[in-house]
Formats: structure tokens, C-alpha cells, sequence
């Protein structure tokens, strides 16, 4: 894929070109190559802000990703401790529905695998 500087001098070497092109045609013709030079330098340009546009969108993506790597591990310390502190109630108040626990065993198995 061009990058944007290098697909902007192609466009700006055609409509160079497309000038001595002019120079050798008769003016019935003139309008015709303005137009086709019109329609590329706009396609052009809207490729070009779409580059941009992924670009932003791409660095954007990576630095939510870089962030989530960051926070998941303080989220799983923050977890763990959860769950040694329901251990630890659980173990001083009987565990199980009757005996006051207020954490299932499946929930605390689900939470520490």
C-alpha cells in the first residue's frame, strides 16, 4: 500500500504530466483531462483521509489494548483478594447455606480457577 506522502507525489507528478499533456491538446479536449485530473485528485484525497482515519483508529485500538494489559493484572490481584477474604469468612462463619457462609462452594471454585 502507498503511504500518503508517496501516493501524493504520484498525483501531483500527473497533474504535471497531464499539464504538458494540455500544452500539446487541442482546447475541445482541455475539459475532458481536467475532469479525469478533477475525479483523481478527489478520490485521492478521500483515500487519504481514510488512511488517516484507520491509522488513528489503529493506534487508538493498540493503546486501549496496552491499558486493559495494565489493568488486568491489578483486576486479578484485586480478584484473588476477593476470594481469600470470602475463604476466610467462609471458614469463620461454617460455610455453607446454613451455617451462615455467604459465598456458594461453586462460586468460590468458579472464582479461583
Amino acid at each position: 500500500m502507498l503511504y500518503k506522502e508517496e501516493g501524493f507525489t504520484r498525483v501531483q507528478s500527473l497533474v504535471e504530466l497531464a499539464q504538458t499533456v494540455l500544452a500539446n491538446t487541442a482546447p475541445a479536449g482541455h475539459k475532458d483531462i481536467n475532469d479525469v485530473l478533477g475525479q483523481l485528485q478527489e478520490e485521492w484525497s478521500a483515500l487519504a483521509t481514510k488512511m488517516v482515519e484507520t491509522k488513528v483508529s489503529k493506534t487508538r485500538a493498540l493503546e486501549l489494548r496496552r491499558e486493559a494489559r495494565m489493568v488486568s493484572p491489578a483486576m486479578g490481584a484485586a480478584m484473588m483478594g476477593t476470594v481469600y477474604f470470602l475463604r476466610a469468612n467462609r471458614a469463620q462463619h461454617g460455610g455453607g447455606a446454613s451455617g451462615g457462609g455467604f459465598i456458594s462452594v461453586s462460586l468460590l471454585s468458579y472464582m479461583t480457577k
